[in-house]
């Protein structure tokens, strides 16, 4: 399978990515959004997508003789095969829910978390230092579990009964090996500016993303916080993530 990287584009259009390793997961970072750090991370759980607005993300507007500002990020996040779809069916059996290897297509998603979303950001406090200086930075966090696509079940089944027929799907599969893509908009940028340049209205980046398939087990509905991170490499950037 062709991975593509796209060093070149990015120093072109100035699209600061970096990794981020803290307890949560890793994050790829970009500073094109309203001058705001936009982070996601994927997880499992099938497919968690976590975001992240720093430094901003706000439209400003008058109301009443006075300015006002409200937050207006958003960012859809979407899953799909690789060219070679992998992944693990959770199956139940007579000793309880097992995973078994499978090859078949899935999706996931999209879902808008941020602004007039379901998934609203969680406004994070600024913090004040030892010398009484506020740090004047808007932080808000948004994660949710990407809904899976039609083909999930019956691939999650066919695989399900590909290991012993007497197996059934436990309810769906987590990929190990995924492209991740992510739609970012801003509703107070310039909508006339490239995506992804400085100053863009809306960002989209894809993503392959994989994660040791020993690091996959089946997580309950009710426990999305035991998901695990995945490791995600840049394919295209803006634009090129609209070319086949």
């Amino acid at each position: 399978m062709c991975k593509k990287f796209v060093i070149a584009l990015v120093a072109t259009i100035g699209l600061v990515a970096i990794w981020r390793t803290d307890a949560e997961a890793q994050c790829l970072s970009w500073r094109t959004i309203a001058g705001s750090i936009t982070c996601v991370a994927w997880l499992t759980k099938g497919v968690q997508c976590e975001v992240k607005f720093d430094e901003g993300c706000f439209v400003t507007g008058e109301g009443k003789g006075e300015a006002f500002s409200f937050e207006a990020c958003q960012v859809s996040c979407s899953a799909r095969s690789t060219d070679d779809p992998t992944s693990i069916a959770f199956c139940t059996t007579p000793r309880g829910i097992v995973g078994v290897p499978c090859d078949e297509p899935f999706s996931f998603g999209p879902v808008v978390v941020g602004f007039q979303s379901s998934f609203e950001c969680v406004e994070h406090e600024d913090n004040e230092s030892t010398q009484g200086e506020l740090h004047e930075r808007h932080k808000c966090k948004a994660s949710a579990t990407l809904p899976p696509g039609p083909e999930n079940i019956s691939s999650c089944t066919t695989c399900c009964a590909h290991a012993n027929p007497t197996f059934t799907c436990a309810g769906d599969l987590t990929p190990v090996e995924m492209t991740a893509r992510i739609d970012a908009v801003y509703f107070g940028g310039a909508t006339s500016v490239t995506s992804c340049a400085p100053g863009s209205a809306e960002c989209t980046v894809e993503e392959t993303c994989s994660i040791n398939p020993k690091k996959i087990n089946f997580i309950p509905p009710d426990k999305p916080q035991l998901g695990k991170p995945y490791q995600c490499n840049i394919d295209c950037v803006g634009p090129a993530c609209n070319i086949d």
